[in-house]
C-alpha cells in the first residue's frame, strides 16, 4: 500500500539490490487474494516464487504481528533454487 516513491526510499536506506514493488490501488493484493477485508491493508502473507513463477511456499498470518521466522523463508528459497 506504500505510494512508489517510499518503497524506492526504503530500497536505498537499506542498500537492497532487487526492486521493490508497490500496490496503491490494492489490484495485486485483491488477485492473490490476500486483501485484509476490515483495512485497507494486505493480510500477513509470505510468499517464494521460484524461477520461472512457481509459487513454491506460502506462509498466511493471523494478524499482522505474526510474520514466519527469516530462517523459515530461507530455507524455503534454498528449496525453490533446487527445483
Amino acid at each position: 500500500m506504500d505510494p512508489p516513491t517510499d518503497s524506492q526510499a526504503l530500497r536505498r536506506r537499506l542498500g537492497l539490490t532487487f526492486p521493490l514493488l508497490a500496490d496503491p490501488d490494492r489490484k495485486v493484493i485483491r488477485a492473490w487474494g490476500v486483501a485484509d477485508p476490515a483495512q485497507p491493508i494486505s493480510l500477513p502473507v509470505s510468499f517464494v516464487v521460484a524461477l520461472g513463477g512457481m509459487v513454491t511456499f506460502v506462509y498466511r498470518g493471523e494478524t499482522v504481528k505474526q510474520r514466519p521466522a527469516a530462517s523459515l523463508l530461507l530455507e524455503a528459497a534454498r528449496k525453490a533454487r533446487r527445483r
